[in-house]
């Protein structure tokens, strides 16, 4: 059988808001999965363990989307508008919206699709009015810290959440100009 092209998989994908019809075990199975691999270098992502009912409540006040590639989801992504932001100083600023529970399945990795979420949750953020868009992540995840600055976002700062075990960076992306607020 021959290997689908990057176009054929992008082509067939659909991408749409989760709904009640959708499996949230298979949503938090793919969140698990995605951060399961920081484990092994000692970074306790939340979402590396977190169950269903977690899933859910982290979903709470956000516009979750999916991308599924026959009937499976293979991405997803919450976004969090300026009112649903809180937490820590960047979030609780007024105009910044946010995302998070953003993984992309190993095997869809590398074709774009991450991309096109962060472009929608950036979209969602501008038809929003949010001056900027603030995310965290691990500061020791070098992987994930060099993915977002390629998309333009730049160091703030850093935080400690007591839920995790590591110190998070605090990544912003400015929407209206290229000055950070």
């Amino acid at each position: 059988m021959k290997p689908q092209s990057k176009s054929s998989i992008i082509d067939e994908l659909s991408v749409r808001f989760f709904s009640d019809n959708d499996s949230i075990d298979e949503l938090t199975q793919l969140l698990n999965v995605a951060y399961r691999k920081y484990l092994s270098i000692g970074l306790e992502f939340m979402a590396a363990n977190q169950d269903s009912t977690k899933t859910l409540d982290r979903l709470k006040g956000a516009k979750c989307l999916i991308a599924t590639h026959h009937n499976r989801i293979v991405a997803t992504i919450a976004y969090y508008s300026p009112a649903n932001t809180n937490g820590n100083p960047w979030y609780d600023k007024e105009g910044v919206a946010s995302y998070g529970q953003f993984a992309v399945d190993s095997a869809y990795q590398n074709l774009g699709i991450g991309d096109l979420l962060i472009s929608k949750m950036e979209e969602f953020a501008r038809a929003d009015k949010a001056a900027v868009i603030t995310i965290d992540t691990a500061k020791d995840a070098s992987d994930l810290v060099n993915y977002y600055t390629r998309r333009g976002y730049r160091d703030v700062g850093t935080w400690k959440w007591d839920v995790t075990n590591f110190i998070s960076v605090m990544l912003q992306k400015n929407l209206i100009n290229d000055e950070i607020n």
